[in-house]
This record gives structure tokens, sequence and C-alpha cells, in this order.
């Protein structure tokens, strides 16, 4: 047995006798006194919540308690400034998303996984590239690309999901008037305390809140 075999061995040893001594002094995640298991589908804090109204493509909207994916900033690509940057839905005003470029391509698939041969049907689909600004509380206003989610609350047994896209290829056949995309969210001011008797959490583990 090698010198670096041994080493190894004694490492292990060490870090596995130091968890259980941490695990006996602190008892199991889960047994201890006011600890929460950290989860996905935990509420969104206060500070993520605002009152808005979302419009779409289709000239739609819907208004309620608007938060992010589960109380996570949203990111924007600030094309001017060439960088990424962070924001939640209290630090800004409204969001307005434009038909930045169009295009209409054939339909295709791989012929096979790991195939490099394309197979044509001879549908087309239309893609859409976005172009999103972003004006926040102080005036400022950010253009640029986005990939994010922002759910509605509008007191139904479900919040609506609507996902603000960078580009979005429509189905084979379908018409680029009729790819819904989310137009705008604006921001009334802070979200109102919750009055429903499940919370936000346990609403979102339904797969059935999907808008598109």
């Amino acid at each position: 047995m090698s010198l670096c075999i041994i080493l190894r061995g004694f490492a292990a040893s060490a870090l596995l006798l130091g968890a259980c001594a941490a695990e006996e002094e602190s008892g199991p995640a889960d047994a201890r006194p006011g600890y929460i298991r950290p989860g996905v589908f935990e509420k969104p804090p206060a500070q993520y919540r605002v009152s808005g109204v979302v419009a779409t493509s289709d000239g739609k909207s819907v208004s309620g308690s608007l938060f992010s994916t589960l109380g996570k900033p949203l990111t924007l690509y600030d094309r001017e400034a060439k960088k990424y940057i962070t924001f939640t839905l209290s630090d800004i005003t409204r969001i307005d998303v434009a038909i930045e470029e169009q295009q209409e391509e054939p339909y295709w698939y791989w012929k096979q996984s790991g195939s490099d041969e394309k197979v044509f049907t001879g549908g087309t689909y239309v893609w859409q590239k976005y172009a999103t600004a972003v004006t926040f509380a102080d005036g400022r206003k950010v253009t640029g690309d986005i990939n994010g989610i922002v759910f509605c609350d509008s007191g139904g047994k479900l919040p609506q999901r609507f996902i603000l896209h960078k580009r979005q290829n429509g189905a084979e056949g379908q018409k680029a008037e009729d790819i819904v995309y989310v137009k705008s969210v604006e921001v009334k001011g802070p979200a109102p305390e919750e009055t429903t008797p499940e919370s936000t959490s346990e609403r979102l583990l339904s797969t059935d809140n999907i808008r598109y």
C-alpha cells in the first residue's frame, strides 16, 4: 500500500469523525429546534412580492400579487454596460418587452440521437428574439436580455406563471401572431398580505399553474 493511499485513508477517517461529532452535538438537522429544511417551495420573502399587472401579447392581462421565481431576484443582461444585473420586482416600476427580431425557418429534427443528419418535415416554424426594457424606481431604464419567471397570485386556487424570454420558438406551423409572450409587467406598489388559507408555497407545488 502506498504512502499516498494511507494518508488519504487517515484524512477520510478524520472527516468522518468530525461529522459524527458535529451531529452528536447538534443532532440531526431536522431535529434541531427551529430548524427549517431549505426547500424549493418556501414562501417568497415579503420584499420580493409586489402588487401589479402582467399583460401578454394576446391582449390579456391579470393583476394581483407578483413575485419572481420563489423569492429570487431576476437577472438582466445590460447590453450597453455589457454586464449582468440582478433586481427584485420591488426595485422597479415596470418591464416592457418588444419583438426585436423575427424569422421563419424550415422545421427539422435530428434523424437520431448523436447524428448530424437533419430531417426536414416540409413545415416551418417562427422564432422571435426580444428586447426587454426595465424601468427602475429611480427612473433609470436599462435595455437588455432576460430569462426569468414572474408569478401572479390573483387570489385564485393557483398563481399563474409567466415566462420572460430572451428568445422563443413557435410550434411547427404556428403563425407569428399566435406566439404569446409577456408584453409588460407593471408594478403598482407593495403587495397586500395574503388572506387565502393556503400559503403561496403550498399552492405552487401543483404543476397546473403554467400559463404558457
